[in-house]
C-alpha cells in the first residue's frame, strides 16, 4: 500500500499519521512491506542499504560512494567512487574511480580511474587510467594509460606511458610517426 509521511522532521520513520518508528524498528517495518515498492518524495538519510544479494549502497565518510558486494569496503578515500563486485575493496585512493567487477580492488592510488572487469585490479598507480577488461590488472605505473580490448591481461609498470592493444600493425607504412611494437606494446 501507500505510505504517507514516510520520514518525519524528527528523524523517525512513519507508516501512517499515528505511528512513528525509530532506527531500531525500521528493519522490522521494511520487512513487513515484503516485495512491495517503497516510494519516497523527500530525502532519506541512511549510511548503508543492503540489497538481497548482499550488495550494499553506501555513502561513507569523506563523500565517498560505493555500490556492490564489498565495494569500497576498507579505507575508501575521500571523494572516491567504487561500483561493482569487490570494486575499490581495499585502500582506494582519494578521488579514485573504480567501476566493474574487481576494478581497482586492492591499492588503487589517488586520482586513478579503472573501468572494466579487473581493470586496475592490484596496485594501480597515482593518476593512472585503465580502460577495458584486464587493463592494468597488476602494478600499473603512475601517470600511465592502458586501454585494452583483448581477452588477456595488458599490464605496463613503467610510469608515464601509453599502452594499448590491439593496434593494427602496418609494416608497409614505415615512414609513419606511430609505430607498434608487438613485443613491448
Amino acid at each position: 500500500g501507500n505510505v504517507s509521511n514516510v520520514l518525519r522532521g524528527d528523524g523517525t520513520f512513519a507508516a501512517d499519521a499515528d505511528t512513528a518508528y525509530g532506527d531500531s524498528n525500521v528493519v522490522t517495518l521494511l520487512n513487513a512491506f515484503g516485495s512491495n515498492t517503497i516510494t519516497t518524495t523527500g530525502i532519506v538519510t541512511v549510511g548503508s542499504v543492503t540489497l538481497l544479494n548482499n550488495a550494499k549502497i553506501k555513502d561513507t565518510a569523506g563523500d565517498a560512494v560505493s555500490f556492490g558486494v564489498n565495494a569500497g569496503l576498507t579505507s575508501q578515500g575521500n571523494f572516491s567512487v567504487a561500483m561493482g563486485y569487490l570494486a575499490g575493496t581495499d585502500t582506494q585512493g582519494t578521488r579514485a574511480v573504480a567501476i566493474g567487477h574487481f576494478a581497482g580492488e586492492t591499492s588503487q592510488r589517488a586520482d586513478a580511474v579503472a573501468i572494466g572487469s579487473q581493470a586496475g585490479e592490484t596496485s594501480q598507480g597515482v593518476a593512472a587510467v585503465a580502460i577495458g577488461a584486464l587493463a592494468g590488472e597488476t602494478a600499473q605505473g603512475n601517470n600511465s594509460i592502458i586501454i585494452n580490448a583483448t581477452s588477456a591481461a595488458l599490464n605496463q609498470t613503467t610510469p608515464n606511458t601509453f599502452t594499448v592493444a590491439p593496434v593494427r600493425n602496418d609494416t608497409s607504412n614505415i615512414a609513419e610517426v606511430l609505430f607498434y611494437n608487438t613485443t613491448s606494446k
